[in-house]
């Protein structure tokens, strides 16, 4: 009797045990996970700068050595290679939607000749840059041809300004329609929980336009308002500030896998056709209603388009 008893309290400690580890294994992960972020977000806000590692590892309190093999590890790129595909990324997106030349886009994205650029992005996109902007520009057009009538009918843009927000955010990396995971991860944080209110605020900020990024390096984070004190320390979540700005926004009303659409008359027919210019914020979008309250074709989408300052 007394040895069963025995196995079972070293039953107990063993399984005590490792769960301390496990939990120990998941708070590193974590840590990990939003030191590199960090550093993603100082790479999209000055794409236009060289960066050394020393540099980069210093956002991260990481040591050179180490931080680049952190990096590799948690994206599954190296430092060089993210740069890189970010910079022909924000690049391939001025092509389409700026008036800005080929060059000026160029030097915006740290190359110091057309000549070097249009190697680069001819090796990312298997077209030179000029190519490119015609075909997209080719598309737009097709769609406002097919669309203008309907759309002007239905969807009504405005020019607002969003005040700062502070968030808690995950990030999910890969296809938009695969981010379900990281709602259902916020919204069972207890601490998130906790805060919530009727003017707590979900936001999902849109880094990637997937007609022009691989679609598993796609990158998004879902976002909650929470008040400036929050505090994530022992969950998975980020914070940050949404800065305020100026945005051109449009209700989207249905399911979430048709916004494409939506994105498409904005900066097809809406943006084309108006004075603004494009600023170089990601876009938004804040879901006005809840998807476990209404049915999928009511859900509302407000959209919206990051404008530069006037």
């Amino acid at each position: 009797m007394s040895q069963n008893w025995e196995c079972n309290l070293d039953l107990a400690k063993n399984i005590k045990l490792a769960r301390i580890r496990f939990d120990r294994f998941i708070a590193m992960k974590n840590y990990y996970t939003q030191k590199i972020q960090e550093v993603q977000n100082f790479i999209i806000d000055n794409l236009a700068h060289e960066h050394s590692l020393e540099e980069l590892g210093k956002i991260a309190s990481f040591s050179p050595y180490h931080f680049h093999r952190i990096f590799a590890a948690v994206t599954g790129e190296t430092v060089k290679a993210y740069i890189r595909r970010t910079r022909m990324d924000k690049a391939a997106l001025s092509l389409i939607h700026s008036k800005s030349s080929i060059i000026d886009i160029a030097l915006a994205t740290a190359f110091e000749s057309h000549e070097a650029f249009s190697r680069a992005f001819k090796k990312q996109f298997d077209q030179s840059p000029s190519d490119f902007q015609k075909n997209r520009t080719e598309l737009h057009m097709e769609f406002k041809k097919n669309h203008d009538d309907f759309v002007r009918q239905e969807m009504e843009v405005k020019v607002e300004n969003l005040e700062l927000m502070n968030v808690a955010y995950l990030r999910h990396t890969g296809p938009y329609t695969e981010c379900g995971k990281v709602w259902g991860e916020i919204f069972s944080t207890k601490k998130v929980l906790q805060t919530m209110t009727q003017a707590t605020v979900s936001v999902g900020i849109c880094y990637d336009d997937p007609e022009v990024t691989a679609s598993d390096k796609i990158r998004y984070d879902a976002c909650v308002s929470v008040p400036k004190d929050f505090t994530a320390e022992g969950t998975k979540l980020g914070i940050k500030e949404i800065a305020g700005k100026r945005y051109a926004t449009a209700i989207h009303k249905g399911a979430y896998t048709t916004v494409g659409e939506t994105y498409k008359y904005l900066f097809g027919i809406w943006l084309t056709g108006s004075s603004e210019r494009l600023d170089d914020s990601p876009c938004l979008e804040i879901y006005l209603n809840n998807p476990s309250q209404v049915e999928e074709k009511d859900l509302e989408t407000k959209i919206c388009l990051p404008l530069a300052q006037k």
